[in-house]
């Protein structure tokens, strides 16, 4: 298929056409690596081609998150850079993804956020990006043109969706949290919108009085039921996303990232002071 694309012109249509279908109808039982692995590597030189797919891409977009994890991010690792200039595909979707990531199936949930945090990769905001902006706005107004504002925007809804995916089950906000970083290295000018959202996440899930231990409210990390514990809150992985954005931003902008710092140290050096029991993992 391969080399059938390169040789022949007049054939990509078809082979293109016919990797999507095969990638998306593909059986949980049969994932479709060898197609998603060819897909993605095509897709990166035919933007052009995928946009005279439009169409069919949308109808492929609704089946994306109930298709094997796998192949559901191969399918939007190819389709999320035709995005930026199809309006109307990354309007769907977002409302794809929007209803997925409250689907009652944890792999469509996965598969949203996946979906998001490449988005916020493709949308790259320049230097005009405003720092004004916060996770407080109740909507966002997204146009047609691609521009910086309009890149902007479309960030801002998705960052928005995500920190509601916050309120989702351990395995979603971990996905979350292990993402952030990856957008700040593709999308760097999104750094006051990340750094907010991980230190309101710090302020919720850490005790903030220096005297007392541990530092890490267990109690809203974890959900006792009679039959077992639940990890609500991957606080690990939320510590370790904190880190790792303030180390990328600091460099540039050392002043914006002095709270979470003092955070960051604060828990550090509480838990180096903790014995074992005064986690009190036994209750």
């Amino acid at each position: 298929l391969e080399e059938c694309y390169k040789l022949h012109v007049h054939c990509r249509v078809s082979v293109m056409t016919d990797l999507l279908h095969r990638v998306v109808t593909s059986s949980p039982l049969t994932p479709g690596s060898l197609h998603s692995l060819l897909l993605v590597k095509i897709s990166r030189r035919s933007v052009q081609l995928l946009l005279s797919l439009s169409n069919k891409l949308k109808d492929h977009l609704s089946n994306v998150p109930l298709i094997p994890p796998k192949n559901a991010r191969c399918v939007l690792r190819a389709i999320v850079p035709v995005m930026r200039y199809d309006t109307s595909l990354r309007d769907a979707a977002i409302l794809i993804f929007r209803k997925s990531l409250f689907s009652k199936n944890p792999d469509c949930r996965r598969i949203a956020v996946y979906g998001l945090t490449e988005m916020m990769k493709k949308f790259k905001v320049g230097e005009n990006y405003s720092q004004s902006s916060q996770l407080s706005c109740s909507q966002v107004q997204v146009h047609l043109m691609v521009t910086d504002d309009i890149n902007e925007a479309v960030c801002t809804e998705i960052l928005l969706l995500l920190k509601r995916g916050l309120t989702q089950q351990g395995s979603v906000r971990s996905d979350i949290y292990n993402r952030l970083a990856g957008i700040l290295r593709n999308n760097s000018k999104l750094y006051p919108m990340v750094l907010q959202l991980l230190e309101e996440r710090l302020l919720e899930f850490t005790e903030q009085d220096p005297g007392i231990l541990p530092p890490v409210k267990l109690g809203n990390c974890i959900a006792v039921l009679p039959d077992q514990s639940v990890l609500r809150e991957p606080a690990m992985d939320l510590l370790r996303a904190t880190f790792t954005c303030c180390d990328l931003v600091r460099p540039r902008e050392p002043d914006d990232v002095m709270k979470l710092d003092e955070l960051l140290e604060s828990v550090t050096v509480r838990s180096a002071k903790c014995d074992l029991e005064d986690w009190d993992l036994d209750k």
